[in-house]
C-alpha cells in the first residue's frame, strides 16, 4: 500500500492548509469527537491542545511518508489512552472525526489525492499498531517467564 508521488505531495499541501487554520480545525474536529463520543474528551484539556495533538501526529506522518521503517515504528495519536485489548475502535472513530473536520474546513480543498494518501497512511499506521498490540512487551515477557 505504497503512497503515490501525487498523494505525497497532496498530504504535504493538507498539512500546509490545516496550519494556516488550525484552531478552526481542532474546533471542528472536536465538535464531532463530542458528536460521536464524548468519553474520548477526557485526552484534551481545549480545542488548542487537540488541534497541535492532531497536527502534530499528522506532520509526524506526512514528514515520514519517504521512511516507512520509521513511520511503521511512529505511536499512533492518542495510543496511549487506546484499550491494550486488541481492538482498535478509538483510533477508527478518532481518525473518521479527523477526516470529517478536514472536509467540513476545507472543502474542495480536500482533493482526491490528498484523501487517498490520509487514508493510506491511516491504514499503514493502523496496521503497524496492530502488529505492537499482538506483539508482548519485553517486560511482559520477562514477568510471565519468572
Amino acid at each position: 500500500m505504497d503512497l503515490t508521488q501525487e498523494e505525497k505531495n497532496s498530504l504535504r499541501d493538507l498539512l500546509a492548509k490545516l496550519r494556516e487554520i488550525g484552531e478552526d480545525f481542532a474546533r471542528a474536529y472536536l465538535s464531532r469527537l463530542r458528536l460521536l463520543a464524548p468519553r474520548h474528551l477526557r485526552a484534551f484539556t481545549s480545542a488548542i491542545d487537540s488541534g497541535e495533538l492532531l497536527l502534530s501526529s499528522l506532520a509526524e506522518g506526512i514528514a515520514l511518508i519517504d521512511e516507512p521503517e520509521r513511520l511503521l515504528a511512529k505511536p499512533l495519536l492518542g495510543e496511549r489512552y487506546l484499550p491494550k485489548d486488541g481492538t482498535i475502535e478509538n483510533y477508527d472513530l478518532k481518525i473518521a472525526c479527523a477526516v470529517w473536520a478536514i472536509e467540513h474546513c476545507l472543502g474542495d480543498a480536500f482533493t482526491p489525492q490528498a484523501r487517498s494518501g490520509l487514508g493510506k497512511l491511516s491504514q499503514i499506521r493502523r496496521a503497524a499498531f496492530l502488529s505492537r498490540l499482538a506483539t508482548p512487551e519485553p517486560s511482559t515477557v520477562t514477568a510471565n517467564i519468572a
